[in-house]
């Protein structure tokens, strides 16, 4: 019985520790095959993508060996920022869910962005 509780415990402390690094981001390995099909086991980089709801500002920060490019799109998939390399900051100018798209070479990642009420 202990160790359920300390499983429990556990968990959400790591659940809370993530969060509070920024916005929840998960990656994915990406297949070699022809239709380049996603694996989703979770993979672990060390990269961050922080909001500010206040300023409206997202900003996508990582090692500089990780080449990578960074997408921001709206709900309805329309792309409202693009950066070529990872380190990057964008300004969103529409309100809603925004979405951010990090693709390197074999793996994506994605978070989503709360609404907001510009």
């Amino acid at each position: 019985m202990k160790r359920f509780f300390f499983l429990i415990i556990l968990a959400s402390a790591i659940s809370i520790s993530s969060m509070a690094e920024g916005v929840l981001t998960r990656f994915h390995r990406i297949g070699n095959g022809s239709n380049r099909e996603i694996d989703r086991a979770s993979m672990h980089l060390p990269i961050t993508v922080d909001y500010d709801p206040a300023s409206g500002i997202i900003k996508v920060t990582g090692e500089e060996s990780i080449e990578a490019e960074v997408y921001v799109c709206d709900s309805a998939g329309q792309v409202e920022g693009y950066s070529p390399t990872l380190n990057s900051s964008f300004s969103i100018s529409s309100p809603g869910i925004h979405y951010v798209y990090i693709y390197g070479d074999g793996w994506c990642g994605e978070a989503e962005i709360p609404g907001n009420t510009i």
